[in-house]
Formats: C-alpha cells, structure tokens, sequence
C-alpha cells in the first residue's frame, strides 16, 4: 500500500509539461492588436538540406531570397533551433562567398491579417534573432500597397549577434486605409559576401500608438 501511494504522490506531482506553442504563434505585448511569425522558423520547409539560391528562390510559405548575382555563391539552409528560442522551432541560414551583385534580399509576405484594422495610428514592428560571422549593415523595408500606389518605409540598421527591433510609424505614411492589396517586409544585405547570417527568428507585430 505504502508502495503504491508513494507512486501515486509522484504521479500526482509530476511537473506537468506546456502544450507546445504554434509554430506560427509569437509574444503578443500588452497593447499588441496581431502578432505572427512565419512558417519558416516553425514548420520544415521543402528543402531543409543546405541549397544554392538562383535568383528568385522560395524558402517557405510566403517567404523568398531575391539577388542580382551573375554568378551567385548562396547557400541556404534551415536549422534546428534545439528548443532554445522557444516557439521558434528552426532558424534560417544564409552563407554566401564570392558575391557579384549589389543586393541580397530576404522577403516576407504579410498575410492578410496584418492588413485587416490596419490604421496611420499604428507602429509595425520587426524583431529579429540573429548570428552573424561579422557585424555588418542590414536594410529593413516595410511595403504596403494600396490602390495601385506603394509606400515604403526605410530603416538601416548595424546587425550583430542578439535581437534586434525596427519599429516603423505609418503615420509617416499616406497609405488609404480602406484600399489595403498587399504588404511584405524585405530584409536587404547590400553587401554580404564571405559571411554568414543565421536567423534564428523573425517575428512581426503591429500595436496602435497610444494616446497623448
């Protein structure tokens, strides 16, 4: 008896495990009205052996590499992040050699969540994991098409190992709220030749300012 009520207080102790988060669910901050991240960081993607990138080359759902390399020495894969970043299951490798042209870009296609609601009152925010063999400048994009017209909004920024956040105002904008057609954010290298960039996550996030 003993015997069996000591298995049953262990059994009944037992910390209990979390159910594993989406793989496309991100940290909503307090304020937060959408939050996503994309398939590639959670699900396998349709070649997860290391490839070579030919211009346009789709990775993931809605997720493409761009360049304008003649002769282009690319090389992507996706990794196992081992449980350490959390719901973002796999990270992105890119490593590139010898490189000819003038852009290495990473693009992401919004899905149409993140253009429902969306107002000149919000902030868009991209935020990063990354690992980089050497620091080196990245452009951060945000593209919203409305009526046949696009507005862009540019940020560069310093990347090295850590997080890093791009917030980007539309009020600066003069998108027409009512005639949102499509978004997507574009991460462009200008200059990545002999280095390695690992993406361990990449999350987007939209919050409406608050009031003064």
């Amino acid at each position: 008896m003993a015997k069996d009520g000591s298995f049953l207080a262990r059994l009944l102790h037992r910390p209990r495990r979390e159910a594993p988060a989406a793989p496309d669910a991100a940290d909503r901050p307090w304020g937060c009205d959408w939050a996503w991240r994309p398939e590639t960081w959670g699900m396998p993607v349709t070649t997860p052996a290391p490839f070579r990138v030919e211009g346009r080359t789709d990775i993931g759902d809605g997720v493409a590499l761009f360049h304008d390399c003649v002769r282009p020495h690319v090389t992507v894969a996706q990794l196992d992040n081992g449980g350490v970043f959390g719901a973002a299951l796999r990270g992105l490798s890119l490593e590139v050699e010898g490189f000819d042209g003038s852009f290495l870009s990473l693009v992401t296609d919004l899905p149409g969540a993140a253009l429902e609601g969306l107002r000149h009152d919000h902030l868009f925010r991209v935020t990063a994991r990354v690992e980089v063999r050497r620091p080196m400048p990245v452009y951060f994009r945000l593209n919203l098409m409305h009526g046949g017209h696009t507005e862009q909004l540019l940020r560069q920024m310093d990347i090295g190992d850590g997080t890093h956040v791009v917030d980007f105002d539309l009020v600066l904008t003069r998108m027409d709220e009512g005639r949102l057609e499509r978004g997507w954010v574009d991460v462009i290298f200008p200059d990545p030749a002999m280095n390695r960039v690992v993406l361990r996550d990449l999350t987007f996030l939209r919050h409406p300012r608050a009031e003064i």
